[in-house]
């Protein structure tokens, strides 16, 4: 199966590969699904998952966990061209720079969509229950769950390339390529440096960076084992 890109938000990570071995999918892909351009991963804390993807030809299909409607695709959801995974929602950005479509749980309102949600989008990204947008400007606009003002985007954020979202905290890569984040655990390392992507653990404090010099740089405010990189890592093209 071509793959394009994998995304898991349990995990916060992105792979991109040639290849996919269904044995390594969970839950694993339904019968038909095939030539997939991009699969979007998703589990919730409790542990029940679903997987979504984007198919080669702007199908999406969705499987797993649905106890909150997660997997039910709308009938016309348009012509998609990125999906993105929350811990039990989902969305799509169509070929239109539109986010018309989200399904799934709603209890914060993460998919009610407000008017500066919709239109002129450059990406989408899900966490536990709150979403963001980056728009065609380069600003960026969150809703749903704040609990710990993960969707309170800083006043002072200005214009930013990349969003990454996790449970109760969210992060953005700047134009001058510093990350700057917010909500639970705001702080990053003061040795971080100029960065090109970043990703973040859905369940805890733990973060990765991919830097501009491609080396990566991880940190944790409880998790010693997130730092210890394996010495012989190199460089990295892509988290």
């Amino acid at each position: 199966v071509a793959i394009r890109s994998l995304l898991s938000f349990r995990v916060g990570v992105t792979a991109v590969t040639a290849e996919v071995n269904p044995d390594y999918c969970s839950p694993p892909p339904p019968d038909g699904c095939d030539e997939v351009c991009q699969l979007g991963s998703a589990s919730s804390l409790g542990g029940a998952g679903h997987s979504c993807a984007l198919q080669a030809d702007n199908a999406v299909r969705c499987w797993g966990a649905t106890s909150d409607g997660q997997t039910d695709v709308p009938a016309d959801p348009g012509t998609v061209k990125q999906i993105a995974a929350g811990a039990s929602h989902v969305c799509a950005l169509t070929a239109d720079d539109a986010v018309r479509r989200c399904w799934g749980a709603n209890n914060w309102g993460q998919i009610n969509l407000p008017e500066r949600g919709r239109g002129g989008v450059k990406q989408i990204a899900l966490g536990f229950g709150h979403s963001c947008v980056i728009r065609s400007d380069d600003t960026v606009n969150c809703w749903g769950r704040s609990g710990q003002g993960q969707s309170s985007v800083p006043r002072r954020l200005g214009k930013v390339k990349q969003i990454a979202l996790g449970t109760d905290r969210s992060c953005a890569i700047k134009m001058d390529n510093t990350v700057q984040c917010w909500g639970l655990v705001r702080e990053v390392p003061a040795d971080l440096g100029e960065v090109k992507q970043i990703v973040l653990h859905s369940h805890n404090a733990d973060s990765c960076a991919l830097k501009t010099d491609n080396t990566v740089q991880c940190w944790s405010d409880d998790n010693d084992n997130v730092r210890d990189l394996p010495d012989d890592l190199g460089e990295v093209k892509q988290l």
